[in-house]
């Protein structure tokens, strides 16, 4: 037998078996990943040629060590494009001096361009070719010329400590050239947002033995330095970029020097046995393999992004993108929700980048209230600011540039939460001890504002802003958040840190009479006598609901307010953007609508999501939030609680997901938890208690159970297990009568079709030949002259590049079979909008519409489905619509009557193309972004 398994299996395969064996003997789940071909499955790749250059940033391969950051592109055919990056590096301006503009931060105190490097290379380009290996957190790349070829790796060395730089390591068998190129170091919004701004000094340079050193100075006598050389061997180029110092110059060739001092194979070394290390926290799969790559694509990023000592996250990480709109941190959503996945993900030491903020800054954030308040309150700024969290007079803000109403004042208290889940995720009661003093500020700004209505007998709010709304009284943004902190400081006083604070009495006095949320037919309102009437991207009137998670689901009448609150709010599609779906399905999974958590997702992913997994919301308007949000939300599917249940894979929706597991997630409570799913069965679930907490267990599993050991349970009325599990004790559970075991968790199979879906991929199309309908298919010839064009006429025939990642049956008649959005340009009718889409009515027509006018051409299948004019307002939002392969229709997942298809022109202006050729894509992001088009076309003739 022995002779037999390795030729049967192999010998990974017989590892798997001895571990299951022993895992069923102990009860004990074992996880059997091999992570360097796991997550390289999930790796970005990144190619282009002549024809198809990637120059935009949304097409870079990136890196970062919480600080520095590198984002690797072309800048033409023969150039790469290396953009480096600080967190650290901001505008110091003070208020009140000569140069500081009006007192607004984006003016003063920005986060500042730095700059780039060219590595220049002769000849024809034949292609260019990168792949992020997430597993050891490098990027390495080739590129192709008729004159020879140029091998690279690229890091920002995550070993910060002993070298602070960038790594890029190249061989190459042609000469090259590199050239660095600083940016103006000014804010982004000068001049037309900065009237009279006083630009700083223009960059200086200079050599320190064989160190290059740019050095910027500031207005404020300060600098920070760009320095950088190759090592002895001149195959590796170091780059270093120091903080705003007082001898910025030093700082960067100090670390220079360093990595020179250390060598190469040092470094990379320790920056391999770092990012190794970092992964097996805890471990998630699923059948999804393109949801999949994104999920860890997500956990790369956050650990490039910040780190324990680092820079908070902001809007851009450490990748600096030239000409954003938003160079700063943002408070009213932005920083919270690109913190949300690392608590679940048990990576509680990054959220530490964001404790420390808050703790470095609290005079600031004290300043940031009215002069009779900061006795003993606090408050964040209303909208963004610089590092230093100051409220100036940006934008929303209240009296005299303070954060006072009628602007948005509960941003610190949504912050304050986020604090707090760090103890409710560890149950550490030294957080909630560090942690007390601002909260407590940030508790008892609210008691100076609120006002006792004799009237009623409740306390109320003034008018306030509820972020991206209206300003209203008692606004449920600030009665959500301000009756989170009440409970929660209550309780902090009371069971956790077991002091009497002189104001637990008026707290206590506050939250029994603080008026209830204002409801009005559709649900949870703004505030009093303000409705949501509109479209609102942002969920701040929902907050009760989630993330703050306060209401009771179990009480019926609750339930069904928040069902009909979150109803009106995803009702109204208009304004609403990519981020709103990173809320929207998780509140979809709490009303047990597993599906929609599900589509909310894909729609993001293939509406919203840039091909390396970036997000933005306007022109270069990089915003980091989105995409870790909507790793939190796939977390949120597997494993989270509310109520005081723990619910596991409560949002899988076993119709798109087959198989999903995850090892040693967090959880609140204290526990570290792991379970396997397949087709709709959860195998197990298994909990490790750290503290001791209560347990309830609430999953599809059906009792009577097995717990493995043996611990005191009970089965309660809702169908939840509780578990009497103590401190430091691991549990495995199961359902009794099912097979027990084998308890190994491994990564789903997935579908290799799917595997390295992220990154850029372009090139030109594979056309064939297929019948449509039992008539004559012709060929094409697809025009590429116009770059970024998705539908061209050409000749007599009008080409439609969609997104698909579906395929054709003989007859052509079966467009896709996934979930999908459809993004065309319309060549010469429609040139000067993002989106000329097109629709198909009950009578198999096609409509496109170009301009404000149809085509109508017969042929087509499909039923009708959602269309967007053209026009301006259309800005790069999409019709998403799905065909469904058994009943073979075509299903729109926009339920806005406003954008169904209306009455077309037949044949306008007599140049009705004689056939039309749908080409389809295997790339993912195809959209405006010019990504691949590939495998397939058909031609659709006319009768």
């Amino acid at each position: 037998q022995d002779l037999w398994f390795p030729v049967l299996v192999g010998p990974h395969m017989r590892i798997v078996i001895l571990l299951a064996l022993l895992s069923v003997a102990a009860g004990r789940a074992v996880l059997d990943v091999d992570w360097r071909a796991f997550l390289a499955r999930a790796d970005p790749i990144f190619e282009w040629t002549s024809r198809s250059v990637a120059t935009k940033w949304y097409q870079s391969a990136f890196v970062g060590n919480g600080k520095l950051g590198m984002m690797l592109r072309a800048r033409d055919a023969n150039t790469l494009y290396l953009a480096v990056s600080s967190s650290a590096v901001w505008d110091d301006r003070e208020p009140g001096s000569p140069y500081a503009k009006d007192n607004n931060f984006v003016c003063d105190r920005p986060r500042l361009p730095l700059g780039y490097f060219l590595l220049k290379y002769p000849g024809t380009l034949v292609n260019v070719t990168m792949r992020m290996h997430l597993y050891d957190g490098v990027v390495n790349g080739n590129v192709t010329t008729s004159a020879g070829t140029v091998s690279f790796v690229a890091f920002a060395h995550a070993d910060y400590k002993s070298a602070d730089v960038i790594a890029f390591r190249y061989t190459s068998d042609m000469p090259v050239e590199f050239e660095f190129v600083p940016l103006p170091a000014d804010s982004t919004w000068a001049p037309s947002g900065c009237p009279n701004y006083v630009y700083n000094p223009k960059p200086t340079w200079a050599m320190s033995g064989t160190i290059n050193v740019t050095t910027q100075m500031h207005l404020s006598g300060k600098s920070h330095a760009t320095a950088h050389a190759h090592d002895v061997d001149g195959t590796t180029l170091y780059i270093a970029i120091s903080d705003v110092l007082s001898n910025g110059t030093a700082s960067a060739i100090h670390d220079v020097q360093a990595a020179l001092t250390l060598g190469y194979d040092a470094i990379v070394a320790a920056h391999t046995q770092w990012w190794n290390a970092y992964y097996p926290a805890s471990f998630l799969t699923l059948s999804d393999s393109r949801m999949e790559a994104f999920y860890w694509i997500n956990m790369y990023k956050l650990a490039s992004g910040t780190r324990a000592d680092r820079v908070v996250y902001d809007l851009m990480g450490p990748w600096f993108i030239d000409g954003t709109p938003w160079p700063d941190l943002h408070w009213d959503l932005n920083v919270q929700l690109t913190y949300w996945p690392l608590y679940t993900a048990n990576r509680l030491d990054l959220i530490e980048s964001l404790m420390s903020l808050m703790d470095t800054h609290v005079q600031e954030l004290i300043n940031n209230t009215l002069p009779q308040y900061r006795h003993d309150s606090a408050a964040a700024p209303s909208g963004a600011s610089s590092l230093e969290c100051r409220e100036t007079c940006y934008w929303d803000y209240g009296q005299d540039c303070l954060t006072t109403p009628p602007t948005i004042l509960g941003n610190l208290m949504w912050v304050m939460q986020l604090y707090y889940q760090v103890y409710e995720f560890s149950l550490d009661d030294s957080v909630v001890r560090r942690m007390y003093p601002l909260f407590r500020r940030a508790v008892n700004f609210y008691t100076h504002i609120q006002y006792l209505n004799s009237s009623d007998g409740f306390y109320h709010l003034p008018p306030s802003l509820s972020p991206e709304y209206a300003v209203a009284p008692d606004c449920n943004y600030e009665l959500s958040l301000y009756r989170w902190g009440l409970e929660t400081i209550i309780n902090a006083c009371e069971n956790i840190l077991h002091i009497d604070d002189p104001n637990l009495g008026l707290w206590k006095d506050s939250l029994s009479h603080l008026v209830p949320y204002p409801v009005g037919p559709d649900g949870y309102m703004i505030g009093r006598g303000v409705p949501l009437s509109s479209g609102h991207r942002h969920f701040s009137h929902l907050f009760m609901i989630f993330p703050l998670l306060n209401v009771n689901f179990s009480d019926s009448d609750a339930y069904h307010l928040a069902e009909r609150s979150f109803d009106h709010w995803m009702g109204l599609t208009t304004g609403q953007t990519g981020f709103s779906r990173t809320a929207a399905s998780p509140m979809n999974m709490l009303f047990g609508r597993r599906e929609a958590a599900w589509t909310n997702l894909t729609f993001l992913l293939d509406d919203w999501i840039l091909p390396n997994t970036f997000y933005q919301e306007g022109e270069n308007g990089e915003c980091g939030e989105t995409p870790p949000a909507a790793s939190s939300a796939i977390q949120d599917w597997m494993l989270m609680s509310w109520n005081g249940i723990m619910h596991v894979f409560s949002g899988i929706y076993d119709g798109a997901i087959s198989e999903a597991a995850f090892y040693r997630l967090r959880a609140a409570g204290a526990f570290l938890v792991s379970s396997r799913r397949v087709n709709g069965t959860t195998l197990f679930v298994e909990i490790t208690s750290e503290r001791g907490a209560p347990l309830r267990l609430q999953s599809d599993m059906v009792g009577p159970y097995i717990l493995s050991p043996s611990f005191p349970s009970r089965i309660l009325s809702d169908g939840s297990l509780e578990i009497d599990l103590p401190a430091g004790a691991q549990v495995t559970v199961w359902s009794q009568g099912t097979a027990p075991g084998p308890f190994v968790i491994t990564e789903a199979k997935g579908d290799p079709s799917e595997f390295n879906s992220w990154g850029y991929q372009a090139g030109g199309p594979a056309l064939v030949m297929l019948p449509c309908a039992g008539k004559p298919s012709q060929m094409f010839d697809f025009n590429f002259s116009v770059p970024n064009s998705l539908i061209r006429l050409h000749g007599t025939n009008l080409c439609i590049a969609t997104s698909s990642c579906g395929a054709l049956n003989g007859d052509g008649l079966d467009l896709v079979q996934c979930p999908q959005a459809l993004e065309v340009i319309a060549a010469n009718r429609c040139e000067n909008f993002l989106n000329g889409l097109w629709t198909l009515d009950h009578n198999n027509q096609l409509f496109v519409n170009a301009s404000g006018r149809c085509m109508d051409i017969n042929g087509a299948a499909g039923p009708v489905v959602d269309v967007w004019d053209c026009s301006p307002s259309a800005g790069y939002h999409n019709t998403a619509w799905t065909y469904n392969v058994t009943d073979k229709s075509i299903r729109s997942l926009d339920t806005d009557p406003d954008f169904r298809a209306g009455p077309c022109l037949s044949n306008p202006e007599g140049w009705m193309p004689q056939h039309i050729a749908i080409m389809l894509s295997s790339e993912p992001s195809f959209k405006q972004y010019g990504a691949r088009v590939s495998d397939f076309s058909f031609v659709v003739p006319q009768p």
